[in-house]
C-alpha cells in the first residue's frame, strides 16, 4: 500500500527528528568525555604554585642586548652593559 503525501511527509519529520535527536546524543556523550578528560588532566592557573610558575617562566634574549668578545677563540657573551663598556677598554 503506497503512502499518501502527507503520510510520507510525516514519516520524513519523525526520521528528521530521530537523527537529530541522536546526533544531539552523540554530541552531549562527546561533550561529556571531553569535560570529564579536562578535570583529570587540567588545573586552574589560581591552584598553580608560584614556584610552578617561576619554573614556567622565560625571558626573551635579544642579541641588540648583549655584546660578543672574542677572547682565545671563544665568542663570549655579556649581557652587562657596564661591564661590556669597561672590557672595549682593555687591551
Amino acid at each position: 500500500m503506497e503512502q499518501s503525501s502527507s503520510e510520507r511527509k510525516q514519516t520524513i519529520r519523525h526520521q528528521f527528528d530521530s537523527f537529530c535527536k541522536m546526533v544531539l546524543h552523540g554530541e552531549k556523550v562527546n561533550y561529556e568525555k571531553e569535560m570529564e578528560y579536562r578535570g583529570r588532566h587540567e588545573i586552574s592557573l589560581s591552584q598553580v604554585s608560584e614556584e610552578e610558575l617561576n619554573r614556567l617562566n622565560m625571558m626573551d634574549k635579544y642579541i641588540s642586548e648583549t655584546e660578543i668578545f672574542r677572547v682565545l677563540d671563544y665568542d663570549i657573551e655579556v649581557k652587562d652593559e657596564l661591564i661590556s663598556e669597561a672590557l672595549k677598554y682593555l687591551p
